[in-house]
């Protein structure tokens, strides 16, 4: 048996069996040493990672891309993260573009230190929240001309259009028409309470802003941290697929709800004051925080229904109703 054989195994259901030797290939493309420890990557929903140990380092093989322009878009935002800001972030961020060796395109990018597991005590989770917070408003010193998404060829961001308050109105009634799509879950009676939302708050997204990057899916679990004294150090940022240049604001919804999700509303509070404490929010902050927050509770609905994760006899308002009232700013 080869000594690479001995990794031969299934990592995840979307990589599916990946031989050691093919690892070691992987691997020798960028010369990161000899494989000495491979395992399934912890945590994540997409199972597109695998974590490797060599005779050099740590690494993370990152496979089968959700879209052609993934890894290109995730090296792009990982770059001016490492370039602008103190955050770590997966660099170098190496990308082999070629399917030949998996049958997919893959990248290799340095293992970041630390866990994405919650604090396991009331001061350390407080303490993480804070982290968060303080690590956020560091990634929202990148700024941009304009709003606008990512483009591989060439690597640039093109300008939205519409301007910024129609295109997020248009795109949260687009998530709401997807999520209606799916099943009579959904109702009416939600659609009337979302326009109502809208009506009442959505004069905020007027306010003028400085475009910044937006991870988008920020929160604890696309998060490493280590403790660092009586607190805790943010020791890398992750899965950047999302990235795009908005308003900074509405970064901060997903960490709330994760947080809100798990009964642990005292730690968004303390992660949207440490935020402010290092990026003050504009007037309107609280109407922008109820159509950010209504938005991203239809984009994780609209990812449920098609899951199948949501019980029968639940509507929408009775998921997203909590986390849009909640009084934290």
């Amino acid at each position: 048996m080869a000594p690479a054989d001995r990794f031969t195994a299934e990592y995840s259901k979307r990589l599916g069996t990946l031989r050691g030797e093919q690892l070691q290939a992987a691997l020798d493309r960028f010369d990161l040493g000899l494989l000495v420890d491979a395992a399934p990557a912890t945590g994540g929903l997409s199972g597109q990672n695998v974590f490797l140990r060599t005779t050099k380092g740590d690494w993370v093989l990152r496979g089968c891309p959700h879209y052609p322009w993934q890894f290109d878009k995730e090296r792009f935002f990982a770059q001016l993260i490492c370039e602008r800001t103190r955050v770590p972030a997966p660099w170098p961020y190496l990308i082999e573009t070629s399917d030949v060796l998996f049958g997919w395109r893959y990248a290799l990018m340095p293992r970041l230190p630390g866990t994405s597991e919650p604090a396991t005590t009331p001061e350390g989770r407080i303490a993480r929240a804070r982290a968060m917070g303080s690590t956020l408003a560091e990634l929202h010193g990148i700024v941009w001309e304009h709003c606008g998404e990512f483009l591989p060829e060439p690597a640039t961001v093109v300008p939205r259009d519409p301007p910024w308050p129609d295109w997020k109105i248009r795109d949260l009634y687009g998530w709401l028409e997807r999520a209606r799509a799916h099943s009579d879950a959904t109702t009416e009676a939600d659609a009337e309470w979302i326009d109502e939302i809208v009506y009442a708050h959505s004069d905020a997204l007027e306010e003028p802003f400085e475009p910044t990057y937006v991870h988008h899916d920020f929160r604890e679990a696309n998060t490493v941290a280590q403790p660092d004294g009586p607190g805790f150090r943010v020791t890398g940022v992750f899965d950047l697929m999302e990235g795009y240049f908005g308003d900074p604001e509405e970064d901060l919804v997903r960490a709330v709800w994760e947080y809100a999700s798990n009964g642990r509303v005292d730690c968004s509070r303390t992660y949207v004051a440490a935020y402010q404490a290092e990026r003050p929010l504009r007037p309107g902050a609280r109407d922008r925080f109820r159509v950010y927050m209504l938005h991203d509770c239809l984009v994780l609905w609209e990812y449920g229904l098609r899951a199948g994760t949501f019980p029968p006899q639940v509507c929408f308002r009775d998921v997203a109703e909590h986390f849009v009232s909640l009084e934290i700013l």
